[in-house]
């Protein structure tokens, strides 16, 4: 009776399990595609770039229309270098932040989408609002939730299927593991935005003259 009892709880908790998966794997994908904009694949960027050389080098290619490629150029080179789609301020700023060597490079990367402008600001700033940290804290819940359904559903495995439920349990958790660090990643985005915020607000000065810096490359432009 106990072994039936116990069978019961694990396939009741399995199932829950796979239920938790499943749910934060399709979260996390709609977020991931909701935001497919602030990153193009790297071919994609290359094939874009290639094609904007080849406009600007076309000697017909004068006045305005010049301008406006040169400008599409130096954000696509950028886009491409670094995975990130940045308007010109933010791209300043974000290499400002590379140059400074303070920080690693995912580290810098995981700021652009904090990485606001506006017409009446001076420079870009660093803004963490409350749907983000929402956001963040979920992904931490569920990416600590995942290894434990993966080992829970490693568990029943075992149970209903003693001779391949090691083996196929061990996949599961490998899985869930693998998923947990995809999802938490939010989580991790948010601590590093947060320490780069806070050096920023102690060293306004290095936003504001990149800022500056964006102003001087669009008024050449």
């Amino acid at each position: 009776m106990a072994a039936d009892w116990l069978d019961l709880l694990f396939t009741g908790l399995a199932g829950l399990s796979a239920f938790v998966t499943i749910a934060a794997a399709l979260i996390k994908a709609v977020v991931y595609l909701w935001r497919t904009p602030e990153v193009r694949p790297g071919a994609f960027s290359r094939g874009r770039l290639k094609a904007l050389a080849q406009m600007r080098d076309d000697a017909r290619t004068t006045g305005e229309l010049a301008t406006y490629l040169d400008s599409e150029l130096a954000l696509e080179k950028f886009r491409t270098a670094s995975g990130i789609s940045a308007n010109p301020q933010q791209m300043v700023a974000l290499m400002r932040l590379f140059r400074l060597g303070l920080w690693e490079r995912k580290e810098v990367r995981s700021v652009a989408r904090y990485l606001k402008v506006s017409p009446i600001w001076p420079c870009p700033r660093i803004e963490i609002g409350r749907p983000e940290e929402i956001e963040a804290i979920c992904a931490l819940v569920i990416s600590v939730a995942l290894p434990l359904s993966g080992a829970l559903v490693w568990a029943a495995l075992i149970v209903k299927l003693p001779f391949y439920g090691f083996l196929l349990g061990a996949l599961a958790f490998l899985f869930s593991v693998v998923l947990a660090g995809w999802v938490g990643k939010a989580w991790g985005d948010l601590r590093s935005a947060k320490r780069i915020k806070a050096y920023l607000d102690d060293h306004p000065h290095i936003l504001q003259s990149a800022g500056q810096a964006a102003s001087q490359v669009k008024a050449a432009a």
